[in-house]
């Protein structure tokens, strides 16, 4: 998505995004599941319940399918587009990093 996103010229920064386009249900339940990643991850550390982990991240993978299903990502609104570009992003380094610390890497591409 990212790689289509970059050839179309819409490679923007994350930090420079302004994400208020993100309304559909979709897109607001994944900025949800991605804003519980740090309370999860010390939850996990302070019980030593590892599988918290690998269920937290089934539930950012599903959240994620069900957004790319109902959220064309690279569309003609330039906000928009860049919004959804953020969110992927913002995807990848929550599923990375909770990946990395349960000693799982994550592909760069599928």
């Amino acid at each position: 998505i990212i790689r289509h996103a970059n050839e179309q010229g819409l490679g923007l920064s994350p930090e420079e995004v302004d994400l208020s386009p993100l309304t559909d249900a979709a897109e607001v339940r994944l900025m949800r599941q991605l804003a519980d990643a740090p309370s999860v991850i010390a939850r996990a550390g302070a019980t030593r319940t590892p599988y918290r982990l690998t269920t937290y991240v089934e539930g950012v993978a599903a959240a994620f399918h069900q957004f790319y299903h109902q959220c064309r990502v690279v569309t003609d609104d330039r906000q928009l587009s860049a919004a959804r570009l953020a969110l992927v992003a913002g995807t990848r380094q929550v599923l990375s990093n909770t990946l990395g610390l349960i000693g799982v890497s994550a592909p760069e591409k599928m």
